[in-house]
């Protein structure tokens, strides 16, 4: 991964502050979700 790249990831993140905040806590959601159902089980 070259410079340019990395300056295209950070200001399309920067941009696009949804989907930034959906990659950071769809995993969070997606592991409480995975731990409850290993619970109840």
């Amino acid at each position: 991964m070259n410079n340019q790249d990395m300056v295209f990831i950070i200001s399309f993140l920067l941009f696009d502050k949804t989907r930034f905040f959906l990659f950071l806590f769809l995993p969070i959601e997606i592991q409480n979700k995975s731990h409850y159902y290993i619970t109840t089980e």
